[in-house]
């Protein structure tokens, strides 16, 4: 749900900043709304954070980006034969093409319905191996990356979380 204000305050931020190719609004939950994303739950005030920030971890909310086209169409858009984190990797292709805003007011709020694709996957710990193969995919595009911090820490953050996953699904 897209709360009053979204649109205009993200378009705003991309007519004040022309060189920001996506922009993301805080997420919370209608479960709990104030929860806040993780660019917040970091501590991200409002402008650009950093590309190392999306390589740690995907802290975009969908709901919540707005993208230029001209950029989108430059990176390829979604990669569509992946089932989940699809839209990790086209955030990580515009991150290498310029600078990423965060506007840190909650203006979308998201719920996660049982059983749907997205807990599903996060529950048996295919979300986490999407994303790393989403770091592989990434990596055999961009090998400069390789050994960065950011990646180790991100890759290193989704091996875990596979592997919480799994344990409380009792997959040994």
């Amino acid at each position: 749900i897209w709360l009053p204000g979204k649109l205009a305050r993200q378009v705003a931020l991309h007519r004040a900043h022309p060189e920001v190719v996506l922009s993301c609004t805080d997420v919370g939950h209608l479960e709990a709304p104030h929860d806040g994303s993780i660019l917040a739950r970091h501590g991200h005030g409002e402008g650009v954070f950093s590309f190392e920030d999306l390589l740690r971890e995907n802290c975009l909310g969908t709901s919540a980006v707005i993208v230029r086209t001209a950029a989108a169409r430059q990176v390829g858009g979604f990669d569509e034969t992946q089932r989940y984190t699809e839209d990790y990797r086209f955030w990580l292709e515009l991150g290498l093409i310029g600078p990423l805003a965060f506007v840190p007011e909650v203006l979308c709020l998201y719920r996660e319905a049982e059983g749907s694709v997205t807990s599903g996957g996060v529950a048996a710990g295919m979300w986490q191996a999407a994303e790393l193969e989403v770091y592989a995919k990434f990596l055999a595009a961009h090998p400069q990356w390789r050994g960065h911090g950011a990646l180790r820490d991100g890759v290193a953050r989704a091996e875990l979380d596979r592997g919480w996953a799994m344990l409380r699904r009792g997959a040994w």
